[in-house]
């Protein structure tokens, strides 16, 4: 029943790609025969470098962005059109050029100040690129957890210990401003690993399970960092645990592709307590 339901979810977004892209296709073609009607149309092109964009034919849709401009086209929106386009070629100076221009006039638009910050983490200007992304923070009525988590990456790519511990603040504060957030406290926890912090680590995934309606992996990963401290009998009891709650569910749960893969996780994890013979 799973893999019929998994097939038909996969077999719809499938057709919906294609047909979106069709889609585009057909748009493009139309308003191409419409340019060879008025070729001195400059929205025309600016429109048509919109789709070229969606099309990812970057290229293309910067070619139409310099002849709509050829043509008297006068829109703040095409400098961060011109932005992405760049972004998209990995020519970071060009998009920053671009994009700076564009927040001149709109100096708070919250996916031109993200795309900053990508454009300096992609330079390796990491705390420039956290300043930016923590001013798409400052400046949403409704933030998302990928904004705390971009401008906690970009703090700890710095690899200094202001930048981490800056990084570990980011994340806290989503976590005060969004409430527990899998994603947020799944970034903490593989930052308290890297840096070798288990109890900070341990702290977070037992907060983890505390929130998780479903607790089986959840105690699996405790095991793993209970493993990396070297704390052998605790992994083991999590370790107890996370099969104690995978016992618990229905069959067709178990037989799931998902869950097949983590009970073979389960085992490896076993297999490495057993190796210990601590």
């Amino acid at each position: 029943m799973f893999k019929k339901v998994f097939f038909i979810v996969f077999l719809v977004a499938s057709m919906f790609s294609i047909h979106a892209h069709g889609d585009l296709d057909k748009r493009i073609s139309v308003i191409s025969e419409e340019i060879k009607k008025t070729p001195d149309s400059a929205l025309l092109y600016y429109k048509r470098s919109q789709l070229y964009y969606q099309h990812n034919e970057f290229k293309k849709s910067i070619d139409d962005l310099k002849k709509s401009d050829r043509l008297g086209f006068d829109n703040n929106e095409q400098y961060f059109l011109y932005a992405r386009n760049y972004f998209k070629l990995n020519k970071f100076n060009l998009s920053l050029k671009h994009v700076r221009k564009f927040l001149k006039i709109q100096p708070n638009h919250l996916k031109g100040l993200q795309l900053v910050g990508k454009i300096y983490f992609a330079k390796s200007e990491f705390e420039k690129s956290a300043r930016a992304f923590e001013k798409v923070i400052a400046n949403s009525r409704k933030t998302l957890p990928e904004n705390y988590i971009e401008a906690s990456e970009a703090w700890y790519a710095l690899r200094t210990e202001t930048g981490i511990q800056k990084s570990k603040q980011m994340l806290i504060k989503g976590i005060m401003d969004l409430g527990d957030n899998i994603v947020i406290y799944q970034t903490l926890i593989s930052n308290a690993i890297d840096q070798e912090e288990y109890i900070f680590a341990i702290e977070y995934q037992k907060k983890v399970i505390e929130f998780s309606p479903r607790k089986e992996r959840a105690y699996l990963k405790l095991s793993e960092i209970h493993l990396f401290d070297k704390n052998y009998l605790e992994a083991e009891l999590s370790l107890n645990n996370a099969k104690k709650h995978y016992l618990k569910l229905p069959l067709r749960i178990k037989n799931s592709k998902f869950m097949r893969e983590f009970y073979s996780e389960l085992e490896h994890i076993d297999k490495r307590l057993k190796n210990t013979n601590y």
